[in-house]
């Protein structure tokens, strides 16, 4: 599988609209919510938790902001427990660039490895989040499957 790398200049956070809203799903029998505000200010926020036997695996807090190159998604892990420490440092975040974009259907390129993308599909009642990577072995074993809230 294959996804572009080439990255979307003219294309704005509002054509991202798509996503906001509150989705929750499963994976196993662990509970993943994701949360998105609708685009204000040229930007938009995401949350994202993951739970297991009751408890907090880890949250995520996602940014998608216009940049030089178009649209890019900032992610900080989270660990759960009191301080919100990250996993990726106190200045760092993951970082994903938007190289593709239809109705209810984006490609994110990761930044610092142009061989793994984030995929998010949306209808009006589900969202699908997927990590493809050229290298063979996908990062998660499952996509992220959500019911809208």
């Amino acid at each position: 599988m294959t996804y572009p790398t080439d990255l979307l200049r003219g294309v704005c956070v509002e054509d991202l609209a798509w996503i906001a809203g509150s989705w929750q799903g499963t994976i196993g029998d662990d509970p993943v919510e994701e949360v998105w505000t609708a685009p204000n200010g040229g930007t938009m926020m995401g949350m994202f938790r993951w739970l297991r036997n009751g408890n907090p695996r880890f949250y995520e807090i996602i940014t998608l902001e216009p940049d030089e190159d178009g649209v890019c998604m900032r992610v900080r892990h989270f660990s759960p427990g009191p301080g919100l420490h990250t996993w990726e440092g106190q200045d760092a975040a993951m970082e994903f660039k938007l190289t593709e974009l239809r109705a209810g259907h984006a490609v994110f390129c990761q930044s610092d490895d142009p061989d793994t993308w984030l995929i998010y599909e949306a209808t009006e009642t589900n969202l699908k989040v997927a990590f493809a990577s050229a290298k063979g072995q996908p990062p998660v074993e499952k996509p992220f499957l959500f019911n809208k809230a």
